[in-house]
């Protein structure tokens, strides 16, 4: 489930059932729920529709692809990332085997369009500590304050009390409710919390 209430739609006027979609957002889904920072229409190679590079699922066209894989079965080299179907039998793997891949990994697939399947070349397998130690950015109102420890923007859980945080154009003591921020962290432990590292206020 994509709570979207919040986010910015690109391409787009509404959500539609069918609709083939690239959702973003700064923190894994919380109780089933994905909340979306960011929701834009695509084709089914990840562009926008009536693009031409990538998106265009040309023949030839270069393509690389992040997500979760799906629609695997033992031993096939076929499966599925964000809409697109990926041919692997020929790429080279990268921190994981073709062997040991599952369903619910998240990968990064990069190849080249043949007859409407992605052909890959390399794929790399992300490690649960490889999404903990990206880099998150978030930008919005705060629209609860508990503590500089526990507040909420654009539905996400922020904690900005490490000793170490660095506040720009402000102090902590700055932080509260209806306040806008632009925050960079990383995942917490508990996988929905967003840790601060950086804190900037606007003027």
């Amino acid at each position: 489930t994509v709570a979207y209430a919040g986010a910015s739609l690109r391409d787009l006027t509404s959500v539609s059932v069918g609709a083939l979609l690239r959702v973003r957002a700064v923190l894994a889904p919380s109780g089933g729920v994905l909340t979306a920072s960011a929701v834009e229409a695509i084709d089914g190679f990840g562009g926008a529709p009536g693009e031409s590079p990538t998106g265009s699922g040309k023949d030839g066209n270069k393509l690389e692809i992040d997500g979760v894989v799906s629609g695997r079965t033992a031993g096939s080299a076929r499966f599925v990332v964000a809409g697109v179907t990926v041919d692997a039998s020929g790429a080279v793997f990268s921190d994981g085997s073709l062997a040991a891949l599952a369903n619910g990994d998240r990968v990064q697939v990069g190849g080249a369009v043949k007859s409407g399947v992605l052909v890959a070349t390399e794929v790399e397998v992300k490690a649960d500590d490889d999404v903990a130690a990206q880099e998150f950015e978030l930008r919005g109102n705060i629209t609860r304050f508990v503590s500089t420890a526990s507040f909420v923007v654009r539905g996400v859980t922020v904690d900005a009390s490490g000793s170490s945080v660095k506040f720009s154009d402000g102090t902590a003591a700055s932080l509260k409710l209806g306040v806008y921020v632009e925050i960079k962290g990383l995942l917490g432990s508990d996988g929905g919390t967003l840790v601060a590292t950086e804190v900037k206020f606007d003027k």
